[in-house]
């Protein structure tokens, strides 16, 4: 229990068996039953605590074991048991898991984090399990907790494929692992198909975004060493002017903490819409550059390079380099904003095969 610890009042009994022969006491075994009163129980690198916490725990040298534990967690009542791990998790010592409600305002406030209207709901079901590991092992694993809700209650207001239009189980499974005191590691899958590996660095007394993967569909993720965020895999569509308005939206607002937390791009995707026009099968390769994002396309309908400035009303010019361009038709009404020629940088194109 080295990454627990209980405070409050509490009866407590202990027992232990001690062998007098010298040759049996590697035969020893001890148990003691704990029954807090309104105790407090923190876990190392976590807030809130779990307050309130009543029932009895039971512990001995092979064995772990609750009745009746209940407790206040975010506010809301939780039913916690503990339990010893099983034979197929050797480097795992014990597990305490909680069941409860929570709303994502209770989140934002405990926890100390915002996550500014992408993401809203209350009565969100939720399991958390704290998983402790061995520490009698030569190497132990880290100390870990899972989380899993079926988001029935939340909305997400992100766009495509982020958002709640996926068809299937809207099931989130993470894991939080803490491999030291200054470090986080984010693995975890929302919906079918969204999954991702995150790792965070303590920087004085707060935690910062220090590089992670995103990956889309199905395949390994592959695990990146550099800095940033990195964006993987395939998709059925994307909707290019939904993630313009919501990048200028959280930009106006300065809720975008860190201008470099995307990294590069590289999707394949079965339609690219964008200003009202569809491409199909196009694959997008993006990079961020010193001042602009370096962009490699790939498909029939577009094919080429494009340098596309962080900053769209400044003097850097737009450049395209295309082998082929082929705008196609429209899709359908276009309802995107109304772009004046004053709006637009500079723009230079060479296009070896254009269509329209």
């Amino acid at each position: 229990m080295k990454n627990i610890k209980l405070v409050g009042l509490a009866d407590y009994q202990f027992d232990i068996h001690l062998p007098l022969r010298s040759a049996q006491r590697k035969n020893y075994n001890f148990t003691t039953q704990i029954k807090p009163k309104n105790a407090r129980l923190s876990v190392t690198w976590i807030a809130p605590a779990i307050e309130n916490l009543n029932g009895i725990i039971n512990i001995s040298r092979n064995d772990a074991s609750s009745e009746y534990l209940n407790a206040q967690f975010i506010g809301k009542p939780v039913l916690i048991s503990l339990t010893k791990a099983t034979k197929d998790r050797e480097f795992m010592s014990s597990i305490i898991s909680m069941e409860g409600v929570t709303s994502i305002t209770a989140i934002e406030r405990d926890f100390e984090y915002k996550f500014n209207d992408s993401l809203a709901g209350e009565n969100i079901k939720y399991q958390l399990s704290l998983n402790i590991p061995r520490y009698d092992l030569p190497q132990p694993k880290p100390f870990f907790l899972n989380i899993k809700s079926d988001l029935k209650q939340a909305v997400i207001n992100l766009p495509y494929p982020f958002s709640g239009e996926i068809k299937g189980i809207r099931q989130l499974d993470m894991n939080l692992l803490f491999p030291s005191e200054d470090s986080i590691h984010l693995d975890g899958q929302l919906y079918s198909d969204i999954r991702w590996d995150i790792y965070f660095k303590k920087n004085n007394d707060s935690w910062a975004f220090n590089r992670g993967t995103i990956f889309l569909g199905d395949g390994p993720i592959m695990p990146l060493d550099s800095r940033g965020l990195h964006i993987r895999g395939n998709t059925d569509w994307i909707q290019f002017d939904d993630w313009m308005k919501f990048t200028r939206v959280n930009v106006n607002k300065n809720k975008l903490a860190d201008s470099n937390f995307i990294r590069s791009i590289d999707l394949t995707m079965e339609n690219l819409f964008i200003f009202g026009r569809s491409f199909e099968q196009q694959r997008v390769v993006a990079n961020r550059g010193s001042s602009s994002w370096i962009i490699d396309l790939y498909g029939e309908q577009a094919e080429g390079l494009i340098n596309f400035p962080y900053e769209f009303n400044g003097q850097q010019p737009l450049e395209l380099n295309m082998d082929t361009l082929n705008i196609g038709k429209s899709n359908g009404a276009w309802n995107g904003s109304k772009l004046s020629p004053i709006d637009f940088p500079p723009i230079y194109m060479k296009i070896k095969e254009f269509a329209f």
